[in-house]
């Protein structure tokens, strides 16, 4: 599968009190291949996301954009685990199905 987007894993790189027209702060989304960010942070080579944080869901939001690499990592292996099992297989299958998807799910929404 070729990758059409940033590869992940994706973290939030960069915090900006006050940056919102509003006053109040932003969140930067990127990919985690550098060490150091600095400005870096706020090109587009390494943003993925800006989320101001100006509702009551913008943190769950940023949440679930952070790991949208994750989750999508989560459904290829379940996708993997559905093709390749058999009938006597599929309760093993099923097992690991339901723990990669729960691990997906508690990590976007921070229930892990």
């Amino acid at each position: 599968m070729t990758v059409k987007h940033t590869p992940g894993p994706w973290r939030i790189i960069a915090t900006v009190p006050k940056a919102h027209p509003d006053g109040k702060p932003i969140v930067l989304i990127g990919a985690d291949n550098s060490g150091e960010w600095g400005m870096n942070a706020l090109s587009d080579e390494y943003a993925v996301a800006i989320i101001p944080m100006v509702h009551n869901e913008s943190k769950a939001n940023a949440r679930l954009i952070w790991t949208a690499p994750d989750l999508l990592e989560a459904l290829e292996d379940i996708e993997r685990l559905a093709v390749m099992s058999t009938d006597k297989e599929a309760p093993y299958a099923l097992n690991a199905i339901f723990h990669i998807a729960t691990s997906a799910i508690a990590k976007a929404t921070q229930e892990q």
